[in-house]
């Protein structure tokens, strides 16, 4: 399956916190934007601002991209017919069936939402279990751990895994510490159809977690498009 042509090669910026940032995420030329509704992420907001943020997304013309973890089929539905997301987010351990479960439960209720699956790229990750997501998700987006331990543990980054695993024909995102500096080599490498990025357009991550840095995202997205087109069809 291939990317839409309208949403071919997009740029994500990821943990939207502010209406600020949303436009100087659209300003900057980004395609989507994340906002985290995961309980126990540095990024997360709550139902209100979520609403908010996405309405945002929408008024600027971006797509907004709603963030959720390990939540039964119900729960998705209602959040998502409470806040409007263009997009679901699953960035937890949804199996196959999971993510099937959720997709079905969208379209009981007539919600054409499409579905993202974020998978843990670490040593023991395997073609067949990135594969069995094809059917399900609309993407897929490959990241690092988020348990910090299995980060540490990890010893292929996930564009050195794509590199030896070529996803060409499902459309996926790259992520995983991405930053202005290195998005062209990571891109060149892996070779997604998009990527994501939240900390690598942060003046300071660790003090200030989602407060997004103008300039860093202008440089993020000029130097990403650059290394998007860059690739083959």
């Amino acid at each position: 399956m291939k990317p839409q042509p309208t949403d071919s090669y997009p740029i994500k910026l990821c943990g939207m916190t502010s209406l600020a940032d949303v436009q100087a995420a659209a300003d900057a030329g980004a395609h989507w934007v994340g906002v985290i509704q995961v309980a126990g992420s540095s990024r997360c907001v709550d139902q209100a601002q979520a609403a908010l943020l996405l309405a945002a997304a929408r008024e600027a013309g971006l797509t907004g991209v709603l963030l959720l973890a390990n939540l039964p089929p119900a729960a998705v539905v209602e959040l998502a017919t409470t806040v409007q997301p263009a997009m679901v987010q699953l960035h937890g351990e949804e199996s196959p069936a999971a993510v099937a479960a959720i997709r079905g439960a969208l379209n009981e209720r007539g919600m054409a939402v499409p579905l993202i699956k974020a998978l843990a790229v670490d040593d023991a990750l395997t073609t067949a279990q990135v594969m069995a997501y094809a059917g399900v998700a609309d993407w897929l987006l490959l990241d690092r751990p988020k348990d910090p331990d299995q980060r540490r543990k990890a010893t292929i980054a996930p564009a050195e895994w794509a590199a030896a695993n070529p996803l060409s024909d499902i459309p996926w995102l790259l992520a995983g510490g991405l930053t202005v500096e290195n998005v062209a080599a990571q891109v060149a490498l892996g070779r997604p159809h998009g990527v994501d990025v939240a900390s690598g357009i942060e003046a300071d991550p660790q003090q200030h977690p989602g407060v997004k840095d103008l300039a860093m995202m202008q440089a993020f997205v000029q130097n990403a498009a650059a290394a998007l087109a860059g690739l083959s069809p």
